[in-house]
């Protein structure tokens, strides 16, 4: 929902767009894979499955990594510079985050729906 905010890494950011069904179908897979991707770097410590990790990162393609700066320009405001500074921890993380949110229903659709 616009306005929502979370925060990753001590930064707060804000949800700046409504998400469109199309663009719902077209995110979706990206994020599935990146939720994947992102619990495994949670998890481990061990610098070897890091930098394994950070290989599947790149086996998602330009395509989806161009939908995810994208959706993180659009949605969230971010803008390349910064996205370019980040960590491809915390990306991936605001990235998740941000699609998450934008994901849940309308409360007011929950409650029609009874």
């Amino acid at each position: 929902m616009i306005g929502d905010t979370f925060s990753v890494n001590d930064k707060t950011y804000s949800i700046k767009k409504d998400l469109t069904f199309g663009k719902y179908q077209s995110i979706s897979r990206t994020n599935s894979k990146l939720n994947k991707v992102q619990r495994k770097m949670e998890e481990t410590t061990d610098p070897n499955e890091i930098i394994r990790l950070n290989g599947e990162m790149s086996d998602l393609g330009e395509d989806q990594l161009e939908i995810m700066v994208e959706f993180l320009e659009d949605y969230v405001g971010i803008k390349q510079e910064e996205l370019n500074d980040m960590s491809l921890k915390d990306a991936t993380r605001v990235f998740a985050e941000a699609f998450k949110i934008c994901s849940i229903p309308d409360p007011e659709l929950k409650k029609t729906s009874k």
